[in-house]
């Protein structure tokens, strides 16, 4: 087992595994290491049969014990083996390892549902929630069948009233997303965590691997949406995005991910991914993303305890609420 801290190991690592999303990448991992207060480590082994790794950010809990969290999204554990009774062997061989050489007492991380299969996930990791996806492997008619019929009918309107998508250079818009963007977490009471550090979102656009885009929806002139999105390894990310307030009412969102969704279609990617609900729940927004595709994912969280009696030490005293790992809540 190794443990790699280098941004060329690490990009290796995910060129040699092939099946790896925007998530993973050490250029995520560092912007986020900023939010979550965390060394972005990742944990390899690899044997006669393929590799498993895990991306995650490293967190002291005291002077000599370790944690790790997720970032931000759907990274997750990624590997190229394919049988599940090799894979649970040595995932369960690389957990033992990390405890043992490392002294972690947890690991949670977020997954993702396109570089690891279901058969996988439901074995190691817990079930919570929903998201979304647009199949772009099948024909464009198809996907537009999948459309809700009022998400049909206002993307008509939208075209006709003279609303119009484009990729713009963050450079220059960027701003206009970050206040975008933060009046509509503010709009949705979103948590504090979703109000990120301004260079955070300049930051994200440094991406080796990924390419990363700034999308607006305007109408005469003024900005009536933005998202970021994420393109990487076949794979289309919805990140963050926004809507103006004056114009809620028209639903220009709709547009924006019509748009994405024909750009990512035409350049041959396999999936648009719109993610979940807000926090993961199962809201409004998981709502309106059902209205693009009936194809659902399940969500996964991968929570491992590696020393459980340290684990129950440090959570002594603490209410039972959900949260992982508990001590920390």
């Amino acid at each position: 087992m190794n443990k790699i801290t280098d941004k060329k190991k690490w990009n290796d690592i995910l060129l040699e595994i092939g099946c790896f999303d925007t998530y993973h990448t050490y250029d995520y991992h560092k912007v986020h290491a900023v939010i979550d207060s965390g060394v972005p480590v990742m944990f390899v082994m690899k044997g006669a049969e393929g590799i498993i790794a895990i991306p995650v950010l490293e967190r002291k809990i005291n002077k000599k014990q370790l944690d790790a969290t997720s970032v931000y999204g759907y990274p997750g554990p990624i590997s190229n083996i394919k049988d599940l009774s090799t894979f649970q062997k040595m995932y369960k061989e690389l957990l033992h390892d990390i405890y043992l050489k490392y002294n972690y007492v947890s690991i949670f991380s977020r997954t993702n549902c396109f570089t690891m299969s279901d058969e996988i996930l439901s074995k190691i990791c817990f079930n919570s929630g929903q998201t979304v996806t647009i199949d772009l492997n099948c024909s464009e008619e198809d996907q537009l069948k999948q459309y809700r019929s009022n998400h049909k009918r206002d993307i008509s309107k939208l075209k006709r009233k003279g609303f119009e998508c484009k990729f713009v250079n963050p450079k220059s818009h960027l701003k206009h997303f970050i206040e975008i963007y933060e009046s509509s977490m503010k709009s949705l009471d979103a948590a504090d965590y979703y109000f990120f550090p301004k260079d955070y979102y300049s930051n994200l656009f440094d991406n080796s691997i990924a390419q990363v885009k700034l999308v607006e929806c305007s109408y005469d002139g003024n900005i009536a949406c933005c998202g970021i999105f994420f393109f990487c390894n076949n794979i289309v990310q919805y990140h963050l995005g926004g809507t103006s307030s004056e114009f809620y009412k028209f639903a220009p969102t709709k547009l924006m991910f019509d748009f994405v969704r024909k750009y990512a279609f035409d350049n041959q990617y396999n999936f648009f991914h719109l993610g979940g609900g807000l926090g993961g729940k199962s809201d409004s927004l998981l709502n309106f993303k059902k209205g693009f595709s009936s194809i659902i994912n399940k969500f996964y969280l991968m929570k491992e305890i590696l020393n459980k009696e340290e684990y129950n030490h440090l959570a002594k005293g603490k209410n039972n609420s959900g949260y992982f790992p508990l001590y920390r809540s």
